[in-house]
């Protein structure tokens, strides 16, 4: 368990960074001390350090039921590798939107056609009102916000990139080291027991939960 989480943490990194515009950009992992050196090494070194990751957790899972580790039926493992294949095929999405970037022929369109925009608009606000300040602002504005949409769509054209308005890389990859983490404890692998009471829960109460911590039960419920 410590070996998969360690090389899904690991996987998840290096997706990031084939999406990134910086491939060599860092991220937090978890400490992978214990993996073999040479596999590590192996794979810095790859084209495509998603592939091989991928190829180790599939392999890695093969072998594991072959020996025993995973009893689990067959069609039951299918489905995560049928997971696994879901998130390369989610990853191959994401690439298409980082490195094929707007057709130039249409930016360039775009860009001639603000600046049409740009130049005439003052002009033909003039004639078509009396009022000067009117006219003015109805320029001013008008053209201001045409622009907007314009740079709105170049920082949505480059979503993984480190820049305030781009996807927050860093904290998604902490955020699935903590699921990592949280997985691997004690008690988020054995699943609570439960002491049945007929009377008490035949009637199916309904309590409020705000996502915190349960309170203990009082004494005299638990006595009566």
């Amino acid at each position: 368990q410590h070996m998969l989480a360690r090389i899904m943490s690991l996987l998840f990194c290096s997706a990031l960074q084939q999406v990134s515009p910086n491939p060599d950009r860092p991220f937090e992992i978890l400490d992978s001390e214990g993996l073999e050196r040479d596999s590590l090494a192996f794979m810095y070194e790859s084209n495509d350090k998603v592939e091989v990751i991928l190829q180790w957790v599939q392999r890695s899972t093969i072998y594991n039921m072959q020996n025993g580790v995973i009893p689990t039926p067959p069609p039951v493992v299918s489905r995560a590798f049928q997971e696994l294949s879901r998130g390369i095929v989610n990853l191959q999405n994401a690439r298409k939107i980082a490195d094929f970037p707007y057709p130039f022929p249409f930016a360039q369109t775009i860009s001639v056609m603000l600046l049409l925009h740009w130049s005439l608009c003052p002009i033909l606000s003039s004639i078509m009102l009396n009022s000067r300040v009117w006219a003015a602002m109805i320029a001013f504005f008008v053209t201001f916000f045409l622009w907007c949409i314009n740079f709105i769509a170049l920082e949505l054209e480059r979503p993984f990139g480190s820049g305030d308005n781009d996807l927050p890389m860093e904290q998604m990859q902490n955020d699935f080291n903590k699921s990592m983490a949280t997985l691997l404890c004690k008690t988020g692998n054995t699943p609570p027991t439960f002491n049945y009471d007929p009377q008490k829960h035949w009637k199916l109460e309904r309590t409020m939960w705000s996502g915190g911590f349960f309170p203990e039960e009082p004494e005299d419920a638990q006595e009566r």
